[in-house]
């Protein structure tokens, strides 16, 4: 019998969602949700790997707290405010930053798969075995936003079909001008 492997996110994911929470509820916030989830009482380290219900519970925090809408702001904002990197990506535009978007999820994420089928202003993105939670879709289509304000282009992101609802996967399409 294989022993399943945990299911573990990067430091850099965490930091990302308390960098939102601080700017949006300033260090009251912060201290609230680490008190609320009961998690996040030691420094983290931005390469580090988390359990995966960190992150889970940060987004339930927020969903909680302030509703699915500031999942997806969170969620949007750790794509979006990358200082150097959003630079180099408006530069590279959509598509290389959605190619690109593949290598970052297994980089930051060592569970489940993402495959993004990209075509002239569209691009259909799956994920499969990649959510914990419908608060967790909320997440992701979030940060699918973050993309386009990534790369200051205008768009749309619609969930197709959901792994929650009785679908095999998460489907996300992407449409842009």
């Amino acid at each position: 019998m294989t022993e399943e492997k945990a299911r573990q996110t990067r430091g850099g994911v965490v930091k990302g969602y308390a960098k939102y929470i601080k700017k949006k509820w300033g260090t009251d916030g912060v201290l609230a949700c680490q008190r609320d989830i009961g998690e996040l009482g030691f420094e983290v380290k931005e390469d580090a790997w988390y359990p995966e219900e960190v992150n889970v519970k940060i987004l339930q925090w927020i969903a909680d707290n302030y509703g699915l809408e500031y999942v997806e702001k969170a969620a949007a904002s750790t794509i979006s405010e990358r200082g150097v990197v959003a630079y180099a990506a408006k530069l590279a535009g959509i598509k290389k930053v959605l190619e690109r978007g593949v290598e970052d999820y297994y980089r930051n994420f060592n569970y489940g798969k993402i495959d993004i089928d990209i075509s002239d202003n569209q691009a259909m993105v799956t994920l499969t075995d990649s959510t914990s939670n419908e608060v967790d879709c909320v997440s992701w289509k979030g940060a699918l936003k973050g993309v386009y304000k990534l790369v200051n282009k205008t768009g749309d992101v619609q969930e197709i079909e959901c792994c929650h609802k009785g679908k095999g996967a998460c489907k996300f399409l992407m449409t842009w001008e």
